[in-house]
């Protein structure tokens, strides 16, 4: 995996990682311009579901659930925006 450095936008590759969480997984990265040489830290996060797994681990869907983003959307939305919203529709 690679991003673009925020400085130069230079491709930026992964040089090691590692896992914070079964959700959240902090990575170190360098920018490959060696004139700008910016070394990063990204963290990658899962947010939601797009489509349920077939061996779901309880604790995992129940952090996702409860995420700060979860309950965000439940607060701004019925339920059924949340569906949709899971299912990559644009809310209306």
């Amino acid at each position: 995996m690679k991003t673009k450095c925020p400085h130069c936008s230079s491709p930026a590759f992964i040089r090691s990682s590692k896992q914070l969480s079964k959700l959240v997984k902090e990575a170190t990265c360098q920018c490959t311009n060696v004139v700008c040489g910016h070394t990063f830290i990204v963290a990658v996060e899962v947010v939601r579901t797009i489509s349920p797994p077939a061996f779901p681990d309880p604790l995992v869907a129940s952090q996702l659930k409860q995420s700060d983003r979860w309950t965000g959307l439940r607060q701004a939305g019925s339920d059924q925006d949340i569906d949709r919203f899971s299912e990559g529709a644009a809310m209306t």
